[in-house]
This record gives C-alpha cells, sequence and structure tokens, in this order.
C-alpha cells in the first residue's frame, strides 16, 4: 500500500511538472509575435535581421 501511495504521488508530481512546462512552452511562444520591447530586439528589428542568424555564401568556384 506504501509503494501504491509513493508511485500515485510521483505520478502526479510528473503531470504537474509536465503540465507546468507545457503552459510555460505556451506563452514563450505566444510572446515570440509581440514586438521587441528591449534595445537591442528594436535594434534588430529596425535592421531588419529581427532574431534570425546571418548566413554569408561563398562564392562558388567557376572552373
Amino acid at each position: 500500500v506504501e509503494n501504491l501511495r509513493r508511485e500515485n504521488a510521483l505520478v502526479k508530481s510528473m503531470w504537474y511538472d509536465m503540465n507546468q512546462r507545457l503552459l510555460s512552452n505556451t506563452v514563450i511562444l505566444q510572446r515570440r509575435s509581440e514586438a521587441p520591447k528591449g534595445w537591442l530586439g528594436k535594434q534588430r528589428a529596425a535592421v531588419g535581421g529581427g532574431a534570425s542568424v546571418l548566413v554569408r555564401q561563398l562564392p562558388s568556384k567557376q572552373t
């Protein structure tokens, strides 16, 4: 009986933890569409970079 109580407590805590993670991920995803509030984010938006990574394409060798 004690083992079942302990297992039930672990399952409840796992469900709670998983739901909290899902909720926090949803909040983070919803916030990404907001306009940047910080100075660096505003500067990135001003130059059109956003949060993207700049990739430089190397010139191909012509043979």
